[in-house]
């Protein structure tokens, strides 16, 4: 009986070594448990920001194409403009060349005028006679008609030569 209880004794302390052992061993398990889950808790929060960053970076990528789409418009808006300017400037520059056209053609006549003034000072000196009045008012209406019938072919593009004989239907 005592060699049984020996026995047994040592079966138990064999026991007893085992659950201390599976014991120690649930606890070093139970402690690589909870390092896992600090590890997973951790990965889930590096998740999270990764998710926000990355929501984050969408909103971005959205707010540059809206702004690549403005500065397309934009960029549209002033070619339009710009153009418009560039038609302007022709424009201004077809009238600047008119207005010096006409300015010039303007400072022809102011000096003719002036010399029919002074032949008419000189002529007026020298007691004109009814025939020397007479070939002064054809010789004014002619340089008037020509310089009507020059500006007239000039505006309206047709030869001088048609013009004088459009004038001479209307003197009829």
């Amino acid at each position: 009986l005592e060699s049984c209880v020996d026995t047994a004794a040592i079966k138990q302390q064999m026991l007893q070594n085992n659950v201390d052992s599976l014991a120690a061993e649930k606890q070093s398990l139970e402690s690589q448990i909870r390092d896992k889950d600090s590890q997973i808790q951790e990965l889930a929060s590096k998740v999270q920001l990764l998710d926000r960053i990355n929501a984050e970076g969408q909103a971005k990528n959205e707010q540059i194409e809206k702004l690549k789409n403005r500065m397309k418009a934009f960029k549209d808006k002033y070619m339009l403009v710009n153009n418009g300017l560039k038609e302007a400037q022709q424009a201004l520059h077809a009238h600047t060349n008119q207005a010096k056209i006409l300015k010039s053609e303007n400072k022809e006549l102011i000096e003719r005028v002036r010399q029919q003034k002074s032949e008419i000072r000189n002529l007026g000196k020298l007691v004109p006679t009814e025939k020397m009045k007479l070939q002064i008012v054809k010789s004014v209406r002619k340089q008037r008609d020509a310089m009507v019938v020059k500006k007239l072919a000039k505006i309206t593009g047709m030869s001088e030569e048609e013009c004088k004989a459009m004038c001479a239907g209307m003197k009829d």
